[in-house]
């Protein structure tokens, strides 16, 4: 069905005034180069699998669920970290970015991007709190009881 619809798109069918011939014949080539790609790379079962780009959050975020749940894979965890880290050890070729981080900072009271157990304490006891209010997890765990010992910082 979902190809169906695909295929019954075009600009030149819309009911709003069409653009210049040649327009609305590069649109409905873009869109029939589209069509084609998604019938292309869809799965068997009508799914699609496509890589997410994200920045660190939700990495990060993945991780520490991976601790909740007592999930752990060093392994993966490993490849994770390798994979937010390689970017930082590249020049990213933005120029300004120093100038902003500056900027970001000046607009708040104290470090905006805190780091360490203790300056995220509240936000961690509250992510554990809702993982278990919301039965994601079946064990109360501390903080103290996600992290390796010695990396908690007092």
């Amino acid at each position: 069905m979902f190809a169906q619809k695909l295929g019954a798109m075009s600009v030149s069918d819309a009911s709003s005034p069409a653009p210049a011939d040649s327009t609305a014949a590069s649109i409905d080539t873009a869109i029939e180069r589209a069509h084609r790609l998604l019938l292309r790379t869809q799965e068997p079962d009508g799914h699609w699998v496509g890589e997410l780009e994200a920045d660190s959050t939700i990495s990060s975020e993945y991780l520490l669920f991976c601790h909740i749940l007592d999930r752990v894979d060093r392994e993966r965890e490993a490849k994770i970290v390798a994979q937010q880290a390689l970017p930082r050890e590249r020049a990213s070729g933005l120029l300004f970015g120093a100038e902003q981080l500056a900027q970001t900072c000046a607009s708040f009271d104290g470090d905006p991007f805190s780091y360490g157990v203790s300056a995220n304490r509240a936000m961690l006891d509250t992510v554990v709190r809702l993982c278990r209010e919301q039965g994601i997890v079946r064990d109360a765990r501390s903080v103290e009881q996600l992290f390796v010992p010695g990396l908690i910082d007092g």
